[in-house]
């Protein structure tokens, strides 16, 4: 997927509060995208509006894959507890059109857990198979809304790997955290929203360079 994807001048509000105001952004295809920023921004609203789930996307946003073309992970994702994981991999690919999951290469940490129970994972282990389930869909687009909430450091970076696996095999992810420690500053993309306007778009990397900090979890503790 190469083509370019932009909002542009887009103004937006939710009964008399004005969440964005004239803002203008980029998403980057085939990499890593983060939208960081405080609660209540409207860092859900922008993930919405771009997986156009209502089919009502904004003019202002450009280049974007249908929502047939996009996975949308919200931050609460239900399953039946009583469901082993390969009754929900068997579920979402019959949902999706696809076959074969006999042929799925698994992961360890999903091998081991195949024919237990969703409600006897951990919490950590429950989100870890969501997405990697959300991964294996064949699509040009992910989204994950804060996916590493509540999180050990250890399970966070299984989460960032299989993110980053996508966007190495040519898909576009945009991720919305408060989470930064697994972030590669190098390969990442970032859309910083504060005060009803982006303060920044472009590199992780070039941002901590123009700031002068080592880590984002350093700088937006401080603030910034």
């Amino acid at each position: 997927m190469g083509e370019k994807m932009e909002i542009k001048n887009f103004s937006y509000s939710i009964g008399k509060q004005l969440l964005f105001d004239d803002i203008s952004l980029d998403i980057k295809p085939a990499m890593m995208n983060i939208i960081v920023g405080r609660n209540g921004i409207g860092k859900t609203v922008l993930l919405d509006l771009i997986s156009n789930l209502d089919n009502n996307r904004p003019i202002e946003f450009i280049g974007f894959p249908t929502n047939k073309e996009i996975i949308y992970q919200t931050q609460g994702v239900p399953f039946m507890s009583d469901a082993t994981i390969q009754d929900m991999v068997r579920m979402v690919y019959d949902i999706a059109g696809i076959e074969c999951v006999e042929n799925l290469t698994l992961p360890a940490e999903i091998k081991q857990n195949w024919n237990k129970r969703f409600g006897d994972l951990s919490g950590g282990e429950r989100r870890l198979v969501t997405i990697w389930i959300s991964s294996i869909v064949p699509r040009d687009m992910y989204i994950f809304d804060e996916p590493l909430a509540n999180l050990d450091p250890n399970m966070a970076n299984k989460v960032m790997n299989i993110m980053y696996g996508l966007t190495k095999s040519g898909k576009t992810v945009i991720l919305a955290t408060h989470q930064y420690d697994d972030i590669q500053i190098n390969d990442t993309h970032m859309v910083y929203l504060k005060d009803r306007h982006v303060v920044y778009d472009g590199l992780v990397s070039a941002y901590l360079n123009e700031v002068g900090g080592e880590t984002l979890q350093e700088l937006f503790k401080k603030g910034l």
